[in-house]
């Protein structure tokens, strides 16, 4: 029996890499969470063109607008459909991780952050107005014009992306590997 003083007894009986479990599968579940809220935020906030009032649009048409894109969520385009997939696998990987203990899970949770990451961050640099090098994806996919800028959504996400991936290697170090008994 531990005696009243040690960190064993105050914590229930769980070790440090059981503890550190538990802490990496709640960063699993708050990415997770990130990653399914941002992909129903806006991903791209557009401002108003300005229009000079002399300019002349049409004269047959009468009073024609520039054509103005709208904002949109990550969930209206297929990235934010796959990261709001990947959040949700981040959630149940959590679980897994808890209750099979197994560091396959936890790779796996590694994975799919990564992923998840990848799509936000390639996405965040295609809305980017400052970044010339990026002028395909989802900008292009959208018809965003240059007047688009990163929204909301697409940060969260890529937040819960490198929240998924630090906690899912702490998941990593705190899990025993796989191992079979023969």
């Amino acid at each position: 029996m531990p005696h009243e003083g040690s960190e064993h007894s105050a914590l229930g009986g769980a070790d440090f890499f059981e503890r550190a479990r538990r802490f990496a599968a709640a960063g699993l579940v708050l990415a997770g969470l990130c990653a399914v809220t941002g992909s129903f935020l806006d991903w791209a906030v557009i401002t108003e063109r300005e229009v000079a009032e002399d300019i002349d649009f049409g004269v047959e048409t009468g009073e024609i607008e520039p054509e103005q894109a709208e904002p949109f969520a990550g969930i209206e385009d297929r990235d934010g459909r796959l990261t709001l997939a990947g959040g949700i696998v981040l959630v149940v990987a959590a679980v897994l991780l808890l209750v099979q203990r197994r560091s396959g899970v936890a790779w796996f949770a590694f994975w799919v952050a990564v992923m998840i990451g990848g799509i936000a961050f390639a996405d965040y640099r295609s809305v980017s107005p400052d970044d010339e090098a990026a002028p395909g994806g989802i900008a292009q996919r959208q018809e965003l014009g240059g007047e688009a800028q990163p929204g909301p959504g697409l940060t969260i996400v890529a937040a819960g992306a490198m929240l998924g991936v630090i906690s899912s290697v702490g998941a990593v170090a705190a899990t025993p590997r796989d191992v079979t008994t023969s």
